[in-house]
């Protein structure tokens, strides 16, 4: 069963839990993804009794460790991390997201590889130590790799090699349907799983029209099935035929969202949802 998850962050309403959780039932979501600046600022007791009587699921939250920037940022968030991953598992979060940069003007492809290797490993070890997994984004709109001097991983296979070597069993993907298609990825590239728990989260969302793909930029995209320039049909039932029971989130970037008020934002995200859905 894919499960209907808000991140209000995601919609331009940067709002936290306690203030729009009754906004996100009311509009039919069921899932919560949470922002470790935003929401983990009150006692994590009455954090857990607010997400129990208000019977939404606590599903993911953004990863609150740097790793692509330099190593004295990394190792700080590193050893502040601890605190917020602790009030994260005792709230019941089993998932975190972040991205991987698909390209670098100082690194090479085998020294970024390395880097992410090794970073990873330990942000990994950290995360297990309270039984949270980790989905890595790969990111597939060339305009991300366009000037840069060294492309890196911005494919499935790419990402899974990554994966691989990294070696941990709490570390899968965060797949979405705006760079799954941008990377080239079909359909077919599903048969790439051997099993659904690959699979830590789910992004959708669509691509405005009349731009070119070469120069489709990251940040503005369109509601899930809003142009149809996505295959996203295609996309879920992918999802669906590997077994993925997971969240999915909109993450459309639409400017306009932010201009509305929670409930209205939400009650709009829902339902493009459900039209994919």
């Amino acid at each position: 069963m894919l499960l209907k998850t808000v991140y209000p962050s995601a919609l331009g309403q940067d709002v936290p839990f306690i203030d729009c959780v009754d906004d996100a039932l009311e509009a039919g979501f069921s899932g919560f993804h949470f922002n470790p600046v935003l929401d983990f600022n009150i006692c994590k007791e009455d954090m857990l009794s607010l997400i129990q009587k208000k019977h939404i699921v606590p599903m993911g939250m953004e990863l609150p460790i740097e790793f692509r920037e330099g190593e004295d940022r990394f190792l700080d968030d590193l050893n502040k991390a601890e605190k917020i991953l602790e009030y994260a598992s005792f709230i019941g979060i089993k998932r975190a997201v972040t991205w991987i940069v698909p390209s670098s003007d100082s690194l090479t492809y085998k020294e970024n590889f390395k880097q992410h290797v090794t970073r990873l490993r330990r942000i990994l070890d950290v995360l297990n130590k309270y039984s949270i997994r980790l989905g890595l984004e790969f990111q597939g709109p060339k305009s991300l790799r366009k000037g840069k001097a060294h492309w890196f991983v911005h494919t499935l296979d790419g990402a899974l090699s990554l994966i691989s070597a990294i070696d941990r069993d709490n570390c899968g993907l965060l797949l979405d349907s705006w760079h799954w298609q941008l990377a080239g990825e079909e359909y077919f590239d599903f048969g790439s799983f051997d099993n659904a728990y690959q699979v830590v989260c789910v992004h959708v969302n669509d691509a405005p029209l009349n731009i070119a793909e070469d120069e489709l930029k990251d940040l503005e995209r369109s509601l899930p099935g809003s142009t149809g320039r996505l295959d996203i049909k295609s996309f879920i039932k992918g999802l669906e035929d590997i077994g993925y029971s997971g969240p999915v989130i909109a993450e459309p970037f639409d400017l306009s969202l932010s201009r509305l008020s929670p409930l209205e934002a939400f009650r709009l995200v829902s339902a493009s949802i459900d039209k994919v859905l």
